[in-house]
């Protein structure tokens, strides 16, 4: 076996057994088989959707109260419920009385419990940050220029510090984000983060 094998191959365990002690602190006390991690993979996954979907909310909560747009409210939460999630297009769209908002959520959390996102959770945000400004093919049926643009982030403290991160922050600043809001100054040209509880 080659080091890297070798390396890959103590990672895993590690992981594994890291799943297992897990489990037996939640009551679980036989060693799950391979069948079962897929399980767990799929209820994995329907954790962070259910976190999605919850942030989404909060932000439309957020965005009704904001933009004194309350009378709005049903019609903003149908469009949430008819977009599913992971879907390509904006997570949040509104457009009522001249009003023009466009959201992006991630549910991210930093990996291993750490204070830094890793590379793919960072270029995921990127990402959403270069759609919500028109860099990106997904938003080339709109003009972005019109609307107010936020990305929601959840509001803890190890996703706050991994934004905080120096080379992080410059990311974003670099993609026309900030983490400097104020309703009396926002501005259509900028991409505000905004950290919402869940």
């Amino acid at each position: 076996m080659s080091k890297k094998q070798i390396n890959n191959s103590k990672k895993y365990s590690e992981v594994e057994s890291s799943i297992q002690n897990q489990l037996e602190q939640l009551g679980v006390k036989e060693k799950i088989d391979s069948s079962e991690l897929l399980q767990l993979k799929n209820v994995l996954k329907d954790i962070n959707n259910l976190l999605t979907y919850k942030l989404t909310i909060s932000a439309a909560k957020w965005l009704i109260e904001e933009f004194n747009l309350q009378n709005y409210s049903e019609k903003i939460f149908e469009n949430i419920n008819l977009t599913s999630i992971n879907s390509n297009g904006f997570d949040i769209r509104i457009e009522f009385d001249k009003v023009k908002i466009l959201g992006e959520i991630k549910c991210n959390v930093p990996i291993n419990g750490g204070n830094l996102f890793g590379s793919n959770q960072a270029q995921g945000i990127i990402n959403d940050i270069k759609k919500l400004n028109a860099a990106n093919k997904k938003s080339k049926d709109i003009s972005v220029n019109e609307y107010y643009k936020f990305l929601f982030l959840a509001d803890e403290n190890n996703v706050k510090k991994a934004v905080q991160n120096t080379n992080f922050k410059s990311r974003l600043n670099k993609y026309g984000a900030t983490l400097e809001y104020s309703s009396a100054a926002r501005i259509k040209d900028m991409v505000y983060v905004i950290y919402l509880a869940v």
